[in-house]
């Protein structure tokens, strides 16, 4: 996938996850999970903004923002092991209906960016590592994240 694919994707993503956190979920699991969502979300958004050259390059704070997409993305079977749905959550039954798979697509952006936590030393490879953490997130929520 390339880059500007994965923040065409990214962005609308990143924002609309903002948005959603103007209305309070009262339910305590699906609120976890919103908040993991919410912090990956901003981790990704300060690579974007890096890549972009809409915040200067740091390599330690892009190490550390992709470290925190690897660390939440671990976190993300267990908090959906319960069914728990509500309206303002955009989980879809296809997470339950095929929770191998679900799990699968978490562990596969852990992978990628933990990758990306080691390689990225320079702008040039915040690029690659975009597009691959931006791919994990688009295969899960192709399948598994309702549309708004």
């Amino acid at each position: 996938m390339n880059i500007l694919k994965s923040l065409a994707f990214v962005l609308p993503m990143t924002l609309g996850t903002m948005a959603l956190s103007q209305t309070e979920e009262t339910n305590p699991i699906i609120k976890q999970r919103m908040e993991v969502m919410k912090s990956m979300n901003g981790s990704i958004g300060i690579l974007i903004k890096m890549t972009k050259g809409e915040m200067a390059f740091d390599a330690e704070e892009a190490q550390a923002a992709a470290a925190n997409i690897a660390e939440t993305a671990a976190e993300v079977p267990a908090l959906f092991e319960a069914e728990e749905m509500s309206e303002k959550s955009r989980a879809l039954p296809a997470i339950w209906q095929n929770y191998e798979d679900f799990s699968n697509k978490a562990d596969a952006l852990r992978v990628a960016a933990e990758t990306a936590a080691t390689q990225i030393d320079a702008h040039d490879d915040l690029g690659p590592a975009v597009s691959n953490i931006g791919g994990a997130c688009t295969a899960c929520h192709k399948v598994n994240r309702a549309e708004r």
